[in-house]
């Protein structure tokens, strides 16, 4: 929220600015989850061709039987690339300070959890 309020304030017309924090791979991200939460799941991994297979079967059946599919091929696209993104602009022209990766997981755990009531994963 402070990065958006900064590139309203400081931020050039016209200009994009990267407000994120730092690179992880699924790994770390996942890691981290575990760290900040104390819950283990496992993470698997699976050969690209046979993730787009199951995508592909989901949105198959997305469309036969009108259920939202748990993965989708342009998602399975997402692991081709390694997506590494700098705050640097944002930092030198906006005075941008990147939350570390740990401290925005915890205060998302902790937000989700404090506003549980509002928040249902079931559509």
């Amino acid at each position: 929220m402070a990065g958006h309020s900064l590139a309203m304030e400081k931020g050039k017309a016209g200009e994009r600015y990267i407000l994120g924090g730092e690179n992880a791979s699924f790994q770390k991200f996942f890691q981290t989850i575990r760290e900040v939460t104390s819950v283990s799941y496992q993470l698997y991994q699976l050969p690209i061709w046979l993730m787009m297979a199951f995508a592909k079967i989901q949105r198959w059946r997305a469309n036969t039987f009108g259920k939202p599919p748990l993965i989708t091929p342009p998602f399975v696209r997402r692991y081709l690339y390694n997506w590494v993104l700098s705050t640097e602009k944002a930092e030198r022209t906006l005075g941008y300070q990147p939350t570390a990766l740990k401290t925005g997981i915890r205060k998302t755990v902790d937000w989700l959890e404090e506003n549980k009531n509002l928040v249902s994963l079931e559509h």
